[in-house]
């Protein structure tokens, strides 16, 4: 049975894919970065870590990256990111809306999102969400984002001081690799969710291209082991 949902919000809870990458995109473009394969190193990973995978694809063998330059572009794009938010550039995933209602009561939901504070709140405040999640995480949280797992352990704690939570009863839903493998540094079990490759997506419990028409008791299944592992 499962206790606890924590939830990646860009991708899971929201459709910011598209916003990301033109927000990513742009910000390389000004300064003259070509991004070739936008959405493979984009999608599903925190601004930072898709800038230095474009600039390390974009750089000479054994060149050390700016880290500089890192810092400015995914500056640059968090900017433009957060602008379009606060124009309502972006809407509930398929299926969220439904999900989260028939969830609250049933388990305690939280948040680990690597979008900044100002962001989750926004999303949330708009979308009616705010007040559903007992502890919600941002990338302005933690000093290392994900694949680290000091955001999962950090809700853990958080959802520890206020009742205890019993082993193997927690569950993540990612959007991308990164936070897969936070999920799983933290001990929880995870199931990826999106469109995403399939050798990313193999390394969660299981996979559902949506949340629409699916149950907790479902993911509850899915994500054991020995069951059905796509939906």
């Amino acid at each position: 049975m499962i206790d606890v949902v924590i939830f990646e919000l860009e991708n899971v809870l929201f459709d910011t894919r598209e916003l990301r990458r033109l927000a990513v995109t742009a910000a390389c473009a000004a300064e003259g970065i070509p991004v070739s394969s936008a959405p493979d190193v984009i999608d599903g990973r925190p601004t930072r870590a898709a800038v230095r995978a474009i600039l390390s694809g974009n750089a000479e063998r054994d060149e050390v990256l700016d880290e500089v330059l890192v810092d400015l572009i995914a500056s640059r794009a968090n900017r433009a990111f957060s602008e379009q938010l606060a124009q309502g550039g972006v809407s509930l995933a398929r299926g969220a809306a439904s999900f989260v209602a028939a969830a609250t009561g049933a388990a305690r939901l939280a948040i680990v999102t690597r979008a900044a504070r100002a962001d989750a709140e926004l999303l949330l405040r708009l979308s009616g969400f705010d007040g559903v999640f007992a502890v919600v995480i941002t990338g302005d949280d933690v000093l290392d984002e994900k694949p680290s797992a000091e955001g999962y352990r950090a809700a853990r704690e958080r959802l520890i001081r206020q009742r205890p939570v019993r082993r193997g009863a927690l569950i993540a839903l990612e959007d991308g690799l990164a936070g897969i493998r936070a999920a799983h540094a933290a001990d929880a079990r995870c199931i990826a969710v999106g469109a995403m490759p399939a050798h990313i997506a193999m390394e969660a419990e299981a996979f559902v291209a949506t949340l629409a028409d699916t149950t907790l008791e479902m993911l509850d299944t899915l994500s054991t082991a020995g069951a059905e592992r796509v939906r």
